[in-house]
């Protein structure tokens, strides 16, 4: 997907393919001396559109007036769950 001496990758259907950011966090990792007693940190990120809860729905009116919300439509919101632990 692009780094020099990049290892192509398959992803399997259903998988969310891996994006600009893993490209660079593995670009960056590749450059770092990681070895079996090195301490890191393992992020992980998840997002979905759901739709809006009460409190947002009670906002909906001030959120079109602001041009937050373009399409009558709009009514979900996005829901980004990081997940963070120490190794």
């Amino acid at each position: 997907m692009g780094m020099p001496g990049e290892v192509p990758r398959i992803t399997p259907p259903g998988v969310y393919a891996p994006q600009k950011d893993t490209e660079l966090l593995m670009h960056a990792l590749s450059r770092e001396r990681v070895g079996p007693s090195t301490d890191v940190l393992d992020l992980g990120t998840d997002s979905a559109l759901v739709p809006f809860g009460p409190v947002l729905n009670s906002r909906r009116t001030w959120l079109r007036r602001q041009g937050l919300l373009t399409d009558e439509n709009d009514d979900r919101e996005e829901l980004v769950v990081i997940r963070a632990r120490q190794a």
